[in-house]
């Protein structure tokens, strides 16, 4: 009966998370329409992804199979190296979208550097958290945040910080 019941959780489980999986190029391609949509001007990116930290609090937007998902895609999670001409940033001086520079030793002395978290996407690919800290390099400046942003009207918005500072 045990193996019975414990067979029947995997197939669930399995196929819920086959149903909410978003591959890497996909999770790319939402980080770059949010990136374009919000006018970030993310130019310089740490090659090592931001872990994303939310508490359970942060979830009462979602229903209960995004959350399901949230938390597996949360306990999953492990650190991405970003590649060469997959970012790109918005550039407000030229008003158009160019490649992000991946710095591969993130310690190095940069005026400004961008750590960036691979989004968690919700089943629907309609939501997404993300993680976007900004590091000056100056020892008391920066900021960072986890976003929730949901595409509207077909363009994605930032709805609500989840949990941030400002330094």
């Amino acid at each position: 009966m045990k193996k019975k019941i414990l067979f029947l959780l995997v197939i669930i489980f399995g196929s819920y998370y086959w149903f909410s999986f978003t591959s890497e190029n996909k999770k790319y391609e939402i980080l770059n329409e949010i990136i374009k949509d919000d006018e970030l001007a993310l130019f310089k990116i740490c090659n090592k992804s931001n872990k994303i930290e939310i508490f359970e609090n942060n979830l009462n937007d979602f229903t209960f199979l995004e959350q399901l998902s949230v938390n597996f895609q949360k306990l999953t999670q492990t650190e991405h190296k970003f590649k060469a001409e997959k970012i790109k940033y918005f550039n407000r001086r030229l008003n158009k979208m160019e490649y992000s520079e991946i710095i591969p030793s993130c310690d190095k002395q940069y005026e400004i550097l961008y750590k960036i978290s691979l989004p968690i996407v919700s089943p629907d690919k309609q939501s997404v958290i993300i993680k976007i800290t900004e590091d000056c390099n100056c020892m008391l400046g920066g900021q960072s945040g986890t976003y929730l942003y949901r595409k509207i009207d077909g363009k994605w918005k930032r709805i609500k910080t989840l949990n941030g500072w400002i330094s």
